[in-house]
């Protein structure tokens, strides 16, 4: 298999999703968190390379390119958690990394995001606790919500910013 999902977790091996440019690559409407599971090399592209209404754990040994083409790289309605996968996030016309009603955690591995707006983008908090973070953004390099904070306890961490650093 290339692609498995089994109701919490899905798992990517080797995959590659490339949709058109009006629809998302992945899109998941439920209410409960999953678990995107990474296995090798994996490619996802559309309109929003992945979207997904509640929080989402991004782990595994693989990598993940993901490339929004209309809007985010990746987009939750609850918080986005890295932890030691590698994750190539980008967006040529918006954000790469959005969360709206949730925390970005980054607790391990290698994030890159490169786009158009705001590299990383949280209505709430944004951790980056270990591993290596890499941002070139047209906007904000890092935005974290109203009375939120950017929290770095470890790792290395690289900002270039169009607009605003943080």
């Amino acid at each position: 298999y290339n692609i498995k999902w089994d109701d919490t977790t899905l798992t990517l091996k080797d995959a590659t999703i490339e949709v058109d440019r009006l629809h998302d690559g992945i899109e998941y409407s439920g209410t409960s968190a999953i678990t995107i599971q990474l296995e090798g090399e994996n490619t996802v592209t559309g309109f929003r390379g992945i979207v997904t209404s509640a929080a989402v754990t991004i782990s595994g040994s693989g990598t993940l390119n993901v490339n929004g083409v209309g809007l985010h790289a990746i987009y939750a309605g609850g918080n986005i958690e890295i932890s030691d996968a590698t994750v190539n996030a980008t967006s040529t016309k918006s954000d790469g990394i959005n969360t709206y009603g949730g925390d970005i955690i980054i607790n391990s591995g290698e994030v890159t995001v490169e786009c158009k707006d705001d590299g990383l983008n949280a209505s709430g908090n944004v951790s980056i606790n270990g591993g290596t973070v890499s941002v070139d953004s047209g906007g904000y390099g890092v935005y974290a919500g109203v009375n939120h904070s950017l929290t770095i306890r470890g790792g290395t961490v690289t900002i270039k910013a169009g607009t605003q650093l943080i």
